[in-house]
This record gives C-alpha cells, structure tokens and sequence, in this order.
C-alpha cells in the first residue's frame, strides 16, 4: 500500500506539472491567436491604406499630365509670339533702313527751288508718304 501511495503521489506530481504546463500551452496558444488577429486588422488596414493611396498617385499623375499638357501648349503659343515678334522686327528694322536710305537720298540733293521752297523738306514728306511697305508691315 505504501507502494499505491507513493504511486499516486508520483502520479498526482507529474498530473498537477501537465496541469500547470498545458495552462501556460493555453495562455501562450491564446495569446497568440490575440497577436494574429491584431495583425490581421493590421494588415487590412495596410491593404485599405495602400488601395486610397494608389488612388491618390492616379489622380495626382492625370493631374500632372494635364499641366503637362498646359506647359507644353503655354510654351508653344510663347514661341509663336516670338517669332512673330521677331518678324515684325525685322520687318521694322527694314523700314527703318529704306527711311534712313531715302532721308540721306534727300539730304545730298538739298537745293533750294525758283520759288524759294525747300526741295529738301517737300521731298522728304514725298519720301516718307511714299515709303516702300508690304503687306505684312504697318506704320
């Protein structure tokens, strides 16, 4: 009998360490599961967050086409106006040297008429009423 006590006592000592280990299994099985439901919230909202952001990069992208597009329109009408600027320039610089040309004409011929007019001033007023011009050029 003493062997049957010492047995059960044996028994119940390795009985209470199963106990107590399959308690902290559970606790540590549970406290696991807690861990991985909380990342997979976590996850979730990661996925959420990644799904409003790739949305937000669409619109700012069609955003940045569009003024893109803008620029690129803004500077061609940019370059156009130059070049026509510059034309009118160079057509302008042209008529100032045919004014220049027929004003110095007119100064080497300065003579006085029989009637005591300036040829010089009558023919300059000629000049500058008939001055060579296109179509494309005003005064």
């Amino acid at each position: 009998m003493v062997e049957y006590r010492q047995m059960q006592k044996t028994t119940d000592e390795e009985l209470g360490y199963l106990r107590v280990g399959g308690r902290g299994k559970e606790e540590e099985i549970t406290r696991i599961q807690n861990l991985y439901e909380d990342n997979m919230i976590l996850v979730k909202e990661t996925k959420m967050e990644n799904t409003s952001l790739k949305a937000k990069i669409d619109v700012l992208k069609s955003e940045f086409y569009k003024l893109e597009s803008t620029a690129r329109q803004g500077s061609a009408d940019i370059k156009a106006e130059l070049a026509v600027a510059k034309e009118r320039l160079g057509n302008y610089e042209l008529i100032e040297k045919e004014l220049d040309s027929a004003i110095m004409n007119v100064a080497g011929d300065a003579a006085v008429d029989d009637d005591g007019t300036n040829t010089i001033g009558n023919a300059l007023v000629q000049t500058i009423t008939s001055a060579p011009t296109t179509a494309k050029r005003r005064i």
